[in-house]
């Protein structure tokens, strides 16, 4: 039987929870105790008051084995760095085989590379950051095809004119690739105002509400397959409740 879903974000993965059990969407950057409830798996990692409620706001990311949106940005932004550091290495390697007339092993496709193999199945929540990432298509594909003829032009026309398109490369297409990486690990440094999904007695606190969408269960009863094709985990909140106050083992 179909039904109405809230698809939402924790982390870099969606899940989903049925409609019919959310009472509403509250913020959680107000007024936060922090009360962890001992004797339980996992618990509660504070109370939130919403009017004349004050209710437990799960510990969802432990439950669901998801980092906090917080770490997901700092390993995120490492990883940028990394890639960064892998495309200044890329042009003094190119400037070196050219220099010394040997063959260059590196990628000389967009596609190849780390950074072009993660930008292809990368998939983000986060408006701010899924805007940025976009900016990288371009320039990216283009410092690996201008590599490409760098070297016919070395092979055609001597070193020193490929040498100097190499630094014309340096000071437009990679000096803009690489401040695209800058600019988008100051995005990822950016605090996210952390919101919460309330049903009738908790509070599961997500990093964004992407959509309501219809949906229906698996027969296992585990997943949501969505109306456009998606499948998505499905949480139950009375389960959730259930699982959170089961005695610690």
């Amino acid at each position: 039987m179909k039904e109405e879903i809230l698809v939402f974000w924790l982390g870099n993965k969606r899940f989903g929870i049925r409609i019919s059990e959310v009472s509403e969407i509250v913020s959680l950057d107000g007024p936060f105790v922090e009360v962890p409830v001992k004797g339980t798996r996992f618990g509660s990692i504070g109370q939130v008051q919403v009017r004349e409620r004050v209710l437990p706001v799960l510990n969802l990311r432990q439950l669901l084995g998801q980092s906090s949106w917080q770490q997901y940005c700092s390993e995120l932004s490492k990883l940028l760095a990394e890639r960064e550091e892998d495309h200044r290495k890329w042009i003094t390697e190119l400037e070196a085989c050219v220099r010394e007339g040997r063959n260059f092993s590196l990628s000389l496709d967009g596609n190849g590379c780390a950074f072009g193999r993660w930008y292809n199945q990368f998939k983000t929540h986060d408006r701010r950051l899924g805007q940025m990432l976009k900016l990288f298509d371009i320039p990216h594909k283009k410092i690996h095809a201008l590599g490409r003829d760098i070297l016919e032009l070395a092979n055609r026309s001597g070193k020193e004119a490929a040498l100097e398109r190499i630094s014309q490369l340096r000071q437009a297409e990679l000096s803009e690739l690489l401040n695209l990486f800058a600019k988008t690990r100051e995005i990822l440094a950016i605090p996210v105002e952390p919101i919460g999904i309330m049903t009738r007695d908790l509070v599961l606190p997500v990093d964004n509400v992407e959509t309501i969408q219809s949906g229906e269960l698996d027969t296992d009863g585990r997943v949501y397959v969505m109306g456009d094709g998606g499948l998505v985990p499905a949480l139950q909140a009375d389960l959730l409740r259930m699982e959170s106050m089961s005695e610690a083992a």
